[in-house]
């Protein structure tokens, strides 16, 4: 069996850089690491009020993204938010900034202030360490960049867009110059011209750039998003999370998560049927999936998914999950993602479910269990 540690990387090639903002003094000394002005990737743990809490963040463009763990389930939660100077505010709602906020600001390596759940204030306290053993260092890069199209009478303006980051190895370790060949394998370099990540994705961007072709007359553009960024790390594994978005004309884009987990030790990649007994228990995991997706989605037992939850537009294509190799793993459950249209409409966007290794116990590997150690 063969696994990873986690981390995120994705980055953006360019013939056209877009000019990147330049941050503030005040944000220049409290937040950002030393020759770091576009991105940076930070590992935070402390606490939430009386909750032991890590955060793995990721800042470009002004904006924050990244992951949180607090739940006693271990569930990530995904973060957004933004810095301005030494002010930073984080949201675990996506849009609906009513769920859970995080306001405060730097200090040194510090970030603390109030969190805001349900109407209550209570106090957070994180801390990030320029090298933690316990963490895979990286470093973040970000490009991006764009082209004009020759306007039509229906679109004046229209652009061709490539936007793109991720996360790369600081060490030479063996399992940093093997993890590297995966991050060139994930992002298409395959095999790579250089040795540098940043060289390969620039040139994606040119190439992008250049051949992605001329939109028909009433289309407004053509974009690729993508990013590689750490979801989860500790010291047996680490899981990537490729995020992508692409639109190359009609009422929108395709896009998801790809995710991939590696054993650090063995320097492999970890797979499902090393984790869980698909052979024997598929049809048991499977069920496991549906009661979960149920109370995600407050749906009622034994109405069929085709049709629960149709007024919210969360109903399925069909009456079960079956598996899916897209999975990730943490220190305490394995998460499942499915990309639009795998399961339900494609407003129903990236569905996500995640099952605690105490859920799923009867079902792991002998093996998964002893290196996880679990009992």
């Amino acid at each position: 069996m063969k696994f990873l540690l986690p981390f995120l990387v994705i980055l953006l090639p360019a013939t056209a850089l877009v000019a990147q903002p330049t941050p503030s003094p005040a944000a220049s000394t409290a937040v950002f690491p030393a020759g770091s002005t576009l991105a940076w990737y930070k590992v935070m743990t402390g606490y939430i009020d009386k909750y032991r809490a890590s955060a793995y963040l990721f800042y470009k463009g002004g904006a924050i993204t990244g992951n949180l763990y607090y739940k006693p389930d271990g569930r990530p939660q995904r973060i957004t938010g933004t810095l301005h100077g030494s002010k930073m505010d984080l949201y675990t709602g996506g849009d609906d900034k009513t769920k859970e906020s995080f306001i405060g600001s730097f200090s040194g390596s510090t970030f603390k202030g109030i969190w805001i759940a349900s109407g209550d204030r209570k106090t957070f306290r994180l801390n990030y360490f320029r090298r933690d053993p316990h963490f895979l260092a990286f470093n973040y890069v970000w490009v991006n960049g764009s082209r004009k199209l020759k306007g039509r009478p229906n679109h004046p303006s229209r652009n061709l867009i490539y936007n793109a980051s991720a996360v790369w190895p600081v060490d030479s370790t063996p399992f940093s110059l093997y993890l590297r060949n995966e991050i060139f394998s994930i992002m298409g370099a395959n095999p790579p011209k250089s040795n540098s990540i940043t060289r390969e994705v620039k040139r994606s961007m040119s190439v992008y750039l250049t051949d992605a072709g001329t939109p028909d007359e009433d289309e407004a553009g053509k974009e690729h998003d993508a990013h590689l960024t750490v979801l989860y790390n500790d010291q047996r594994m680490l899981t990537l999370d490729q995020t992508f978005y692409d639109y190359s004309g009609g009422a929108h884009g395709q896009g998801g998560d790809n995710y991939y987990t590696y054993e650090i030790q063995t320097q492999a990649r970890i797979r499902l049927p090393e984790v869980l007994d698909t052979m024997q228990y598929r049809e048991d995991i499977s069920s496991l999936l549906e009661a979960q997706y149920r109370i995600d989605h407050q749906l009622a037992e034994g109405t069929p998914l085709s049709t629960a939850g149709a007024d919210r537009g969360v109903n399925l294509f069909q009456d079960n999950i079956p598996l899916t190799n897209n999975f990730y793993l943490t220190a305490k459950g394995i998460g499942f993602s499915y990309q639009p249209y795998e399961l339900g409409a494609y407003a129903l966007g990236n569905v996500d479910i995640f099952l605690p290794y105490t859920e799923v116990m009867p079902y792991l590997q002998a093996r998964f269990k002893d290196w996880m150690k679990l009992r």
